[in-house]
């Protein structure tokens, strides 16, 4: 038996468990016991540990901690008067001498300064701590800690698994495999979705799948030999024409879509007549005894109709056939997943002890491990050492795991305490890992130091009537036999509540009237239901706030409590329709949401910005805002089209610069004013600029856009299969500004309102056993106290129920949560509805709370009640007089109520409209190369040539030594290119066709003959020397001595063009004729940008090189060194190695400094005309190194400077 806590005389040793039920002030007492463990057992903020579960509640219970101490110094001091209560109580003892209160003062004093060292945090920080702090007695080597660590790494071994046991071995489980999980991704997210691969996880049944294996397929074996004794016989013949007949002659019924229709008919009598060797067992379902039992017909049963004994005798081969056959399914199913977990879970130890890198579980699992091991009293007893008192915030939901390790730290010390508060009934985070059997052994362990806290702080005396009618006044309330519900009770220290809400029925169940067809009862459809109670909530809300504000109250804090994220979109979607400011909130993953796979667009856009698609999906995104209209004009308008590279070259360069965030709040700044108006308008700003930041800080690991990249697309499917969210990816508030609160239940643990709305509640619903599909997935349940896990044995049914149980259970739990969330008024709803799941609201927990009947002892039996709808009205009526009318029945009408917006509000206050002062730059523009001399695109599409003029008028004639004319064209262009980039030059280099390279090749349309010359063209190009007796090659180049498509951008300040010319002009190779250019383009501002092919080191010099893959002539000799001078200029290509190599001066003063000079560092441009170039001799190669005074004047020139 429990009794009621007084924290000023608990005793502070041994172990005590505190039920504290929702608001009756837990951190209050939490804060008391923490005083006197430092003025009573005079311990240290360092050896006291506080642990909570989640960062955000660390973060206040620390406020709190700290505001408590000081409150007691104040109370010592006399700086702040005495209130009587508990604090005084626990304080009076110190104020009795001038030693005392002395030492008081110390002791506070000196645990308010060291208060930053405090043990307060998630049991995962503490653990973290203890590892850190005791790493040296543990043997640990240094660790990195990665949250996503598990879920990568877990993938990565099931898919090492599956291309072991599935693509390479013809092992009989294979077909069962892929009609069970299509991929290895499917099979992973059901291992970490089920807990399977949880470290609680103790025993995982069944135990020898592989001697049910062998079991399961001598059953079938027998059965087999069965139907083949009975078709040999004739029996099998007979009981088929007998199965005919019957059909004939209505005695069975054969609707199209049962097994007994003429499509399954003829696959039956196709596998009858096809001999007994091969059995296809799937096509027997017309014999089967359960398909003949469910097809008699009513005529039959009038007739007295049997079935003749030779289908009677047939069918049951079949029944047993087909349940074996199942069966062996299952078993070879259960010893594949066993395998895989098996293989996941030492694949993981493995990794953990290779990389040194542990995941946030890892760390209660390896401190687990090390306090159980040979060591582990030593090592209990010097943490034990430290830490002399453990408070446990939240209990009940802990783990086995995680409740082992602070008993075996509290066991190691005789004068340890450890305080473990919580509430059972608000245990609601199973799918977390939370075990509420944990908390019932605890309780045992406890034994007569088990505490209660009664006195609700929180609601309203008549509310808190409201929820002892619902709870109290039925018989296992909550299903668990542990779990009990004593009535709270109203503080008489507290008054009756003043607020304006308190004045109305606390407590209001809208009931809606039953769906009637026909003159029959029928329940609400789900989308009816949400459409008709949102409605409602609307409108109820529009009311409150009105009366708010026309009565001049503070607005009151009002929360819409929903089971899913689906039914939070609804309801806020219906918030906005009645121009009711609103905020959704839930458990769930920012990685799941929209905005993440626009963030992951935009992201396949910077890492590939030359790729045409990845851009216009990123355009195309509500982030950077361009229709459809927009993208499909800038096909046809090559200016518009170069404005929209430009936007995204920007971005890349912003994204490099200055990481993830900067880029994507530039375009969230951008983008405001068309998101901001829409009804989730501040839900999508706050989700953008979240995973911004997350995008931010694991930017410091991986830096480029390509692996942000991967990293985001494996964070997306995890939380698109149902993974739950940790909490750093949380959904985040996104305006706290008077709105209304849309959340989850579970979302809304530990918090309160004023007002809730619990519209769902009843919708919380359990698998009725048709649902529960054989094998369908793993379940986990409970043996006694301890977990067990199920993935698919033979008793896999009754533990399925099992588990069915204990998530109805959660539901009751649920439903309390949602209940007692309310500081004034609580609205429900209950109507007759469907839930899914083959269920409806009369299986959900309000039915086992309202409505049954004392003989109803089990879930299964709520069924019942869809015979019995006469009672729900009466027993409605009996819970509202139970509460003493602190309940109020109110029905509702069918039909919604009209839209009536909510009025904005406004302050009187006269608005002048800023005036703007500032000056905009206007003629900005991004430039390049392309667009200044080659009349093209520019931006961020890397240059990948463009056919040659020259090539239009070549002569069909045969010539000597010729060279490859086809494939042509830019495609061609853009595949070479990408070879040269994505393929190893070392790979480039030998002979035959490499597995990337022919990739890349059918990516682009080439194959066969095409995809050889590619290759062919790739290797004379990488193994030939690039300058005559250098030994410069590509495929001799190391690594790290060359950089691929390296990006520019760089400021433009004022540069004219006539400058330009008359800059060139000194230089015969380069100057043009005047007017040449100017007559182009005239002056540019802004930015000059591009791509460099390649950016090489060599022997300490620099050199840019670029591919070109134009057709100068049919013959090598086309491509011979003295000629290429004339098809770079007619190409304006000597322009841009000039703007390439200014580029590169830039780049090498970055990083060389003072250090840098050109004479030293730049060997020049290489320009490969690949289609002419042979190992052995110069041909298609063209080297250049302009003077370093042309460099620098042209550096100047891109500042705005003249010559």
């Amino acid at each position: 038996m429990s009794r009621e806590l007084d924290a000023a005389s608990l005793a502070l040793d041994g172990l005590h468990l505190i039920e504290a039920s929702a608001g009756t002030g837990k951190t209050y007492n939490i804060a008391l016991i923490y005083l006197r463990l430092l003025l009573e057992r005079k311990l240290g903020v360092r050896q006291i540990a506080v642990v909570t579960f989640t960062e955000a509640a660390t973060r206040e219970l620390r406020g709190r901690l700290r505001e408590r101490i000081a409150e007691a110094i104040g109370r010592l001091d006399g700086s702040r008067p005495e209130a009587g209560d508990l604090l005084d109580r626990i304080l009076e003892k110190h104020r009795a001498d001038a030693a005392s209160l002395g030492a008081a003062m110390n002791a506070l004093s000196s645990a308010l300064v060291g208060f930053d060292e405090a043990r307060i945090s998630t049991l995962h920080g503490l653990c973290r701590q203890l590892l850190a702090e005791h790493a040296f007695a543990m043997g640990l080597p240094f660790f990195e800690l990665d949250n996503d660590e598990g879920n990568e790494a877990a993938h990565e071994l099931v898919r090492d698994f599956w291309r072991r046991h599935v693509v390479a071995e013809a092992d009989e489980a294979v077909g069962a495999v892929l009609d069970r999980w299509d991929t290895p991704e499917a099979l992973a997210a059901d291992l970490l979705r089920s807990q399977v691969l949880a470290l609680s996880a103790t025993r995982i049944d069944p135990q020898d799948a592989a001697a049910w294996v062998e079991r399961s397929r001598s059953a079938l074996d027998r059965d087999l030999g069965e139907w083949r004794r009975l078709y040999a016989e004739g029996p099998v013949a007979a009981a088929l024409q007998q199965l005919q007949e019957a059909i004939a002659q209505k005695w069975l019924k054969s609707a199209k879509t049962t097994p007994l229709g003429v499509e399954s008919m003829q696959r039956c009598v196709q596998a009858c007549t096809g001999g007994a060797v091969e059995v296809d067992i799937d096509a027997l379902a017309a014999l089967a005894a359960s398909a003949i039992a469910d097809a008699v017909s009513e005529k039959a049963n009038k007739a007295g109709w049997t079935v003749p004994p030779e289908l009677a005798e047939v069918s049951a081969c079949v029944e047993a056939l087909r349940t074996a056959s199942q069966t062996l399914r299952n078993a070879v199913l259960a010893r594949f997943t066993g395998a895989a977990i098996a293989f996941v879970r030492e694949g993981l130890a493995a990794r953990r002890e290779r990389l040194r890198r542990l995941g946030f579980d890892d760390l209660i699992g390896l401190l687990h491990e090390h306090l159980e091991g040979d060591t582990g009293a030593r090592l209990a007893r010097a943490i034990a050492t430290d830490i002399s008192a453990l408070l446990v915030d939240e209990f009940q939901d802990t783990d086995p795991l995680q409740y082992a390790i602070l008993r075996r730290i509290h066991a190691a010390r005789e004068d340890a305490v450890l305080l473990l508060i919580g509430d059972p009934k608000q245990a609601i985070y199973r799918f977390r890992g939370g075990d509420i059997h944990t908390y019932h052994t605890a309780a045992r362990d406890a034994g007569a130091n088990r505490h209660t806290l009664r006195d609700n702080w929180r609601s309203d005396a008549p509310l808190i009537a409201a929820a002892n009618a619902i709870f109290d006044g039925v018989e296992d309330p909550f299903l668990v036999d542990f779990i009990g519900f004593e009535p709270a009770r109203f503080p008489s220290a507290k008054g009756a509540s003043a607020h304006w809400l308190a004045s109305a029925t606390p407590l209001t169940v809208w009931r809606l009237p039953d769906r009637l067809e026909k003159n029959k009862a029928k329940p609400w459809t789900s989308p009816a239901f949400s459409e008709r109670v949102l409605g409602a909530v609307c409108a109820e809300v529009r009311g409150l706030l009105a009366e708010a504000r026309e009565n001049g109250h503070a607005l009151p804090e009002i929360a819409v409590l929903v089971q899913s994220n689906r039914q939070a979109e609804q309801a806020a979607r219906e918030l906005a329709r009645w121009n009711i400011a609103c905020d959704y909130l839930s458990a769930a993953s920012v990685y799941a949401s929209a905005e993440a796979l626009e963030i992951e667009r935009l992201l396949a856009a910077l890492d590939a910005p030359a790729d045409a698609a990845r851009v216009r999906a990123a355009l195309a995104t509500e982030l950077l805002g361009h229709d459809l209209q927009a993208l499909l004009e800038a096909q046809q308008d090559l200016s518009r089209w170069e404005e929209q590279l430009a936007q995204i070259a920007l971005l890349r360069q912003r994204w490099l610069e200055a990481g993830p965030y900067a880029a994507i709040a530039h375009c969230v700044q951008a983008a405001a004013t068309r998101l901001l108006p829409r009804w989730d308008g501040r839900r999508r700003v706050t989700n953008l600029l979240h995973l911004a930041e997350l995008l931010q800080q694991e930017a410091a690991r991986r830096s480029t856009p390509g692996e942000l990249l991967h990293w985001l697309g494996q964070r997306r499917a995890e939380a698109d299969e149902g993974r739950g969210a940790g909490h750093a990816e949380q959904l985040r508030p996104a305006d706290d500004a008077g709105a209304v609160q849309v959340l989850t239940v579970h979302r809304s643990k530990g918090l309160q309102y004023d007002v809730v709305f619990a519209p769902f509640a009843m919708g919380t619903f359990w698998k009725r056993l048709e649902s529960l599909q054989q094998a369908d997935e793993a379940v986990a349940w409970h043996a006694g106290d301890e977990l067990r896990i199920d993935i698919g044995g033979p008793h896999w049914q009754a533990h399925a129920l099992a588990q069915r149980d204990e998530q109805f259970a959660e539901s009751l739990r649920l439903a309390y949560v949602a209940i007692t969330r309310a500081r004034h008024r609580v609205w429900l709803a209950w109507a007759w509805a469907n839930t899914g799941h083959h269920s409806t609201s009369l299986t959900g927990p309000y039915a086992w709370l309202w409505f049954r009947t004392a003989d109803v002892r089990e879930p299964a039996m709520l069924d019942a009640l869809g015979s019995q709808l006469e009672r729900i009205d009466p027993a409605l009526d009996a819970l509202a007089d139970r509460s003493g009318q602190c309940i109020r029945i109110e029905a509702l009408t069918p039909e919604a109520p009209p839209i009536e917006p909510l009025a904005e509000a406004v302050d009187g206050a006269n608005l002048i409209v800023a005036e703007f002062r500032g000056r905009i730059e206007r003629g900005l523009e991004t430039s390049s190369y392309s667009r200044l001399f080659g009349g093209g695109q520019h931006a961020p599409v890397a240059d990948h040539d463009e056919t040659s003029a020259a090539a239009v008028a070549l002569p069909v004639l045969p010539v000597a030594d010729p060279v490859p004319q086809w494939p042509r064209g830019a495609d061609f262009g853009n595949c070479v290119h990408q070879a040269f980039e994505e393929v190893p030059f070392e790979a480039l280099a030998q002979p035959g066709l490499q597995p990337e390279l022919v990739r890349i090749c059918a990516d682009h349309g080439y194959m066969g003959d095409d995809a050889a010359t590619i290759a062919a063209i790739a290797r004379a190009s990488v193994r030939s020397e690039l300058i005559a007796g250098s030994g410069l090659r590509l495929m001799t180049l190391p690594r790290g001595e060359f950089l691929a498509e390296l990006e520019f951008l760089f400021p433009l300040g004022g540069a004219r063009l006539d400058a330009f010319e008359d800059l060139l002009s000194a230089y015969p190779t380069h100057a043009r004729a005047r007017g040449e250019l100017v007559s182009r383009r005239s002056g540019i501002r802004g930015l000059m940008t591009g791509f460099i092919d390649l950016v090489v080191r060599w022997q300490g010099r620099y050199y840019v090189v670029d591919y070109k893959t134009n057709l100068l002539g049919p013959a090598r000799a086309d491509y011979a060194p003295e000629r290429l001078p004339a098809a770079i200029r007619a190409s304006d290509y000597d322009l841009q190695y000039l703007i390439y190599l200014v580029a590169l001066q830039r780049f090498l003063r970055s990083r060389l400094g003072a250090a840098y000079d050109y004479e030293q560092h730049v060997g020049g441009a290489l320009y490969l005309f690949v289609r002419g170039m042979r190992e052995g001799d110069l041909a298609g190669i063209h080297h250049d190194r302009p003077p370093a005074a042309l460099i620098d004047a042209l550096d100047a020139w891109c500042n705005g400077d003249r010559p």
